[in-house]
């Protein structure tokens, strides 16, 4: 995440390039003035627009993209660059900008997670912050129910469930139960998403 935030705030750090010879460089102006003020959404509408009224326009795709960056949609904004140089490979800007968001959004290559025999039970985190977290796991509560479970507990449950797309969660020591209030509400919020389709075939059947 850090590394997306910094590719960002360079999209806005360097100086602006209108497009040369542009009519439309008002509304470039625009654009960057109010991503400038930090109005990005209006800034998103304004790209937007421009680009529905004339799509193979070079520049358009590019101005398109810094909205979307704005915004915080990285993936989105990548393919709009791209769309720019396809039509404009001349566009040093948006070369800059692809090459930025795609190291930014690339995927570190998985490794093959360590056995139980080659897993250390050391960890690096200083013992003030250890002792910092278990305070905190005894003092956090989930809709009013003590729950047991650590910042990280908090960020991989949710990687786990989707990943294994499970349906039922059986928890064997529940204590005061915030756990498995906490894990329902993941898997019925999750489950209510998928089946808000009318044609969703995930569900065991009507009523469930």
């Amino acid at each position: 995440m850090r590394s997306i935030a910094k590719a960002v705030r360079a999209l806005f750090a360097s100086p602006a390039s209108p497009v040369s010879g542009s009519a439309w460089a008002p509304v470039e102006q625009e654009v960057r003035s109010l991503l400038g003020q930090g109005k990005t959404a209006r800034a998103l509408r304004v790209a937007q627009r421009a680009l529905a009224e004339a799509p193979g326009t070079p520049g358009r795709a590019y101005l398109h993209g810094l909205a979307l960056d704005g915004v915080g949609r990285h993936e989105e904004a990548l393919e709009a660059y791209r769309a720019e140089l396809a039509i404009n490979p001349g566009h040093a800007e948006a070369r800059a900008r692809c090459e930025q968001l795609t190291a930014a959004l690339t995927r570190p290559a998985a490794t093959a997670s360590p056995t139980t025999n080659q897993r250390s039970w050391h960890t690096s985190l200083p013992r003030p912050t250890l002792l910092g977290l278990q305070k905190s796991l005894h003092n956090y509560q989930y809709r009013g129910v003590p729950l047991l479970k650590n910042p990280f507990d908090l960020a991989l449950y949710p990687i786990l469930l989707w990943k294994l797309q499970s349906r039922t969660v059986i928890e064997i020591g529940s204590k005061s139960g915030g756990s498995a209030l906490w894990l329902g509400d993941l898997l019925a919020g999750r489950w209510a998403r998928r089946c808000a389709r009318s044609s969703c075939s995930a569900c065991p059947g009507p009523g469930w």
